[in-house]
């Protein structure tokens, strides 16, 4: 089973980042000021559900929408299977 850390979701997260912006180092990084976009953060979820083994079913029943890679790194930590 794939363990969840700062550094793998972050290299994540830079694999969905566009050429043109500067690239995630922090948890605290804005989704947002990245260039990520909503439709980029289910992308994301996604690819986090083949490598973190994510349970996406669950998703359903979470109410907050990250905002930071820290939030998005809890959100995953919760759908983790």
């Amino acid at each position: 089973m794939s363990e969840i850390t700062a550094s793998r979701v972050i290299s994540l997260v830079n694999s969905f980042i566009p050429q043109s912006t500067r690239t995630a180092t922090s948890h605290e990084d804005i989704l947002s000021d990245l260039g990520i976009d909503s439709l980029t953060t289910i992308n994301i979820l996604l690819a986090g559900s083949t490598e973190f083994r994510l349970d996406l079913t669950r998703l359903d029943s979470t109410v907050r929408i990250p905002v930071s890679i820290g939030d998005l790194m809890e959100l995953m930590m919760t759908l983790h299977a």
